[in-house]
Parts: C-alpha cells; sequence; structure tokens
C-alpha cells in the first residue's frame, strides 16, 4: 500500500491515476477520526488490513494449538507477532474507532468481506482495479501513523471526489 504520490502544499487535493483505472488521493495530515467523514455508511464491510493485537498474541499464547509436532504442544512457544485481516460491519468500526486515533490505520470498504486467499499487497499495480472491482472493493485507506498524510485509494474516481468533498466539510 505504499504508493508514493506527489504532496500537495496548497491544500489541494489531487486525484491522480496511479494504474490502469486506479486512483489515489493523498490527504493532509490527519487521524484515523477523518474516517467518519470518509466512509460511506452504505458499504456494509471494513477490512482492517495487517491488524496487530498484543491481547490476541496473549490468547493465543494460552490456547496455543500444537505448531511443530502434531502429537503435542510446545509450552515454551512465546507469539511475538501476529499479523491479520479482520472483517467487521461498517457499523461496528465505527463504533469501535475511537480505539484507532493514536495508531495507524489500514483498511477497506467492500460490498462483502474479502475472501479469505486475498492478500491486497500481493496484488500488481496493473491488476487492482480488476481484483478491488471483483471483490467488491470501494476504497483502501492508509495511514501510517497518526498526524501523517493519508493514502485513499479506489478503481472508482468518483468515489475519491466524494472523499475530497468529505475532507473539505
Amino acid at each position: 500500500m505504499h504508493n508514493p504520490i506527489n504532496i500537495q502544499t496548497d491544500g489541494t487535493l489531487v486525484i491522480k491515476e496511479v494504474s490502469d483505472h486506479f486512483f489515489g488521493v493523498l490527504l493532509p495530515v490527519c487521524t484515523a477520526s477523518i474516517l467518519t467523514k470518509i466512509l460511506d455508511p452504505s458499504v456494509p464491510w471494513i477490512t482492517l488490513v495487517g491488524f496487530r493485537s498484543p491481547e490476541a498474541c496473549r490468547w493465543i499464547e494460552r490456547h496455543l494449538p500444537p505448531l511443530f509436532d502434531p502429537s503435542r504442544r510446545v509450552e515454551s512457544v512465546t507469539v511475538k507477532y501476529l499479523e491479520m485481516d479482520v472483517s467487521l460491519p461498517t457499523a461496528e468500526f465505527l463504533h469501535l474507532l475511537h480505539l484507532f486515533l493514536d495508531q495507524g490505520v489500514d483498511l477497506v470498504q467492500a460490498d462483502r468481506p474479502l475472501p479469505p486467499s486475498l492478500f491486497l499487497d500481493a496484488l500488481k499495480p496493473k491488476s487492482k482495479a480488476r481484483v478491488y472491482r471483483e471483490v467488491g472493493i470501494v476504497l483502501r485507506f492508509y495511514l501510517p501513523h497518526p498526524h501523517e498524510h493519508a493514502l485513499v485509494t479506489s478503481p472508482s474516481r468518483e468515489i475519491l471526489e466524494r472523499v475530497v468533498a468529505a475532507f473539505h466539510k
């Protein structure tokens, strides 16, 4: 998700075609709170991409299934880093948004949960627009850290025009 787009310093938000029929706009410095203006409540699903949870790591350590040898569990295993894609309804995500205000966020909004075998970061730029349309993704929002620029991408210029208009409200 690390597609560079030139930063506009005059406050103008410019939608650019970053690859074939795939568009992006770099938002000014913001926090995840901007998602209340950007996300479309009528699009039912959010998938948090590469979500990390220390609580999930601790839970997995306590309930660790056999990882290496199917016949026994190794008790001395420590789960240090666990990353997952998590899908939840848009309304539920917006209810939990306050938990994301002090961190970066990488998410997609889609018409349905993403297929388990889809790894967004493995998509080639040339195929992103097609795949996003096939699986119902309307936009991706990437904010690496709070108070940085956020990148919003979509296979639809019209959706990004709506994002730009919402950002200025």
